[in-house]
């Protein structure tokens, strides 16, 4: 008998686990789009990063052209999250690729970008279902 209400309630158990395990973190991402400037012009290429004040995932996204998307499956959960800009340009100069090799040369490229938008970065952000476009201009004259 003993035996029996064990596996009576074993479904039950099996059903409650698989229950709560269904709509994981994934469904609480969020998908977060925005556009970038620097100086007034759309950043032509870069990277932004969002990383969590609190608990969750960091997420990332390519900027092209001023704008960027970051994917719900990808995408961060609702929460504060500090805000990371990169953006390289060449400087019309060339270098070479390994000090060993000086005819070996690649375009240099610069970190564009003030440390504070991106090393040292304060820039903040509150995403929610409601807050998920975000419009970053950022600029060379440093407050």
């Amino acid at each position: 008998m003993r035996g029996t209400r064990m596996l009576r309630g074993m479904p039950i158990a099996v059903v409650v686990v698989v229950a709560v395990g269904c709509g994981g973190p994934t469904d609480a991402r969020l998908r977060i789009t925005g556009e970038v400037t620097f100086d007034g012009q759309p950043v032509v290429d870069g990277y932004v990063t969002l990383s969590p004040l609190g608990s969750g995932p960091s997420a990332g996204g390519r900027i092209q052209d001023g704008k960027f998307a970051i994917e719900r499956d990808k995408g961060p959960m609702t929460g504060k999250y500090r805000v990371v800009l990169q953006a390289m340009r060449e400087t019309g100069r060339m270098v070479p690729i390994d000090p060993a090799l000086p005819n070996d040369t690649v375009a240099e490229t610069v970190q564009y970008i003030p440390p504070c938008y991106n090393t040292r970065s304060q820039l903040t952000a509150d995403l929610s279902p409601d807050n998920t476009h975000l419009v970053l201009e950022l600029s060379s004259t440093i407050p």
